[in-house]
């Protein structure tokens, strides 16, 4: 049997569930033609609707609007036109949080967005403080054109360790012997 594998079953007293939401963000979306662009497109083809384009993006978000907002986190990703009809964009990114009370912490987003420009990407993952997260981004636009507002509802699992590395001792005094598992 393949020892890199270790399987429990789980019962509720191991399974915890840990929710967060995230209200009052904001996320920038400076396209190509307007100052310091967060999206590029790298492919344009040229069609009615926009569709075909495929960009890569970092878009910032942020806990405010004016003047005195704090970068949260980055939008970082790709996005494509793939409304022939409609204009509906496709988009996946991962959110990079860069605060100081979840730096390093990761939500991964997909969904579309078209008319009208509100609605929900699903979280599909999360790591640090987002480990197995699911739940939903939703998206509406605010007074200002660039700034789509956000609030983020995720569930995460939240293991109790059931499962364990065993703690080894030896070889001892000379080169060569057996590991003892200690249990």
């Amino acid at each position: 049997m393949a020892k890199y594998l270790q399987s429990a079953p789980v019962s509720q007293e191991v399974l915890q569930h840990k929710e967060f939401l995230l209200d009052g963000l904001f996320m920038e979306q400076r396209s190509q033609g307007v100052p310091n662009p967060n999206e590029a497109f790298i492919v344009n083809p040229g069609l009615p609707m926009q569709f075909g384009i495929t960009a890569v993006t970092d878009y910032e978000i942020y806990d405010g609007i004016g003047p005195d907002k704090k970068l949260v986190a980055r939008a970082q990703g790709s996005s494509m036109g793939v409304g022939s009809t409609e204009g509906t964009w496709s988009f996946c990114f991962n959110m990079v949080f860069v605060d100081e009370r979840l730096r390093g912490s990761s939500l991964k987003v997909l969904g579309n967005c078209g008319l009208p420009l509100e609605g929900e990407w699903a979280i599909l993952g999360g790591t640090g403080e987002f480990a197995y997260a699911q739940g939903v981004v939703t998206f509406k636009p605010t007074t200002h054109k660039l700034f789509k507002e956000l609030q983020i509802r995720a569930l995460c699992l939240n293991f109790s360790s059931s499962l364990s590395v065993p703690v080894k001792m030896g070889p001892w005094g000379e080169n060569g012997g057996f590991p003892q598992v200690m249990t």
